[in-house]
């Protein structure tokens, strides 16, 4: 969300381009359950950017909209995951975005008009739908990831972070942020929230943050749980593999545990040969907690 904003915000002032950014999180967002709903939302849209009207709101409109534009137009969808809860309208939409991409390939008069269109979807990764290979939006375009690109805040990010967070400017020093960058992997979400809290907590030491944050009394314990609850505990064998890593250090796992544990953001590569490894020292505390050392005094 942090990076589509950036991009369209960065599109508009510097490339004067035209932008429609649709968050399916938006509870007054119109529905969207078939392509129909889609592109008449589109239209909408579109037709308000360029002060036109139009009737039918189909895809040649759209195409008609996008042809009377003097410039290019990005289109945002965040959120696209919250599609997937329904498989037919994600597949739909889908493919009819992974359609229009294919439509700017010819060079030809409507290829050229397609080329217009910029999208971005951003979507949570920790569930696909099945889509038929040559129809899926997923695996065309530019994919950027903590794996392609997108990396962690550093040290010097965070510090620049500051200037939002007036009582945190003096408070916290050099090796707090160090610390934190370090416990987090950089994780701008986590970055933040972490960042929002001790705002608010003058009296509270770094040292005493990291120590709460890996327990269920710290600030992420809802998102950690979730994780747990909605992911590993339902998956015995996919908890089974992370739970080696949690152990080993570093583990060698099959493509399949591998991608899902990915997605979920629980382990990384390592740098140096195909094994796996935790993602941030806040997960492999609490998961080691939850998933080992809990269930071995339990057992005993």
């Amino acid at each position: 969300t942090m990076l589509i904003n950036y991009i369209t915000s960065y599109a508009e002032r510097e490339l004067n381009y035209k932008t429609i950014k649709i968050d399916f999180r938006d509870p007054m967002l119109p529905t969207v359950s078939n392509n129909n709903n889609f592109l008449s939302l589109l239209c909408l849209k579109l037709s308000e950017i360029l002060n036109r009207n139009i009737r039918n709101h189909d895809e040649s409109d759209f195409l008609y909209l996008l042809s009377e534009m003097s410039n290019n137009l990005v289109l945002a969808l965040d959120h696209f995951e919250l599609l997937i809860i329904e498989r037919e309208v994600c597949v739909s939409i889908g493919s009819l975005l992974r359609s229009w991409h294919e439509k700017q390939k010819p060079d030809n008069t409507l290829g050229q008009i397609w080329r217009k269109l910029r999208i971005i979807m951003a979507y949570s990764t920790t569930k696909f739908p099945d889509f038929p290979t040559n129809e899926s939006p997923f695996n065309v375009g530019d994919d950027v990831n903590f794996r392609h690109g997108l990396k962690g805040f550093s040290q010097s990010q965070v510090k620049n972070l500051l200037s939002n967070y007036e009582r945190l400017k003096t408070r916290l020093s050099d090796e707090d942020l160090k610390s934190l960058v370090e416990f987090l992997n950089g994780h701008p979400q986590l970055i933040q929230q972490s960042l929002r809290y001790l705002n608010n907590q003058e009296k509270e030491t770094m040292e005493i943050f990291l120590r709460k944050s890996s327990s269920r009394a710290g600030i992420f314990a809802s998102h950690l749980s979730l994780i747990l609850t909605n992911h590993l505990q339902p998956n015995k064998d996919l908890m089974a593999d992370y739970k080696e890593v949690l152990i080993r250090g570093s583990v060698r796992l099959s493509s399949d545990s591998f991608t899902r544990l990915n997605n979920l953001g629980l382990i990384v590569a390592a740098d140096d040969n195909n094994d796996s490894i935790s993602s941030c020292d806040l997960y492999r505390k609490y998961f080691y907690k939850e998933l080992i050392a809990n269930s071995d005094q339990v057992t005993s």
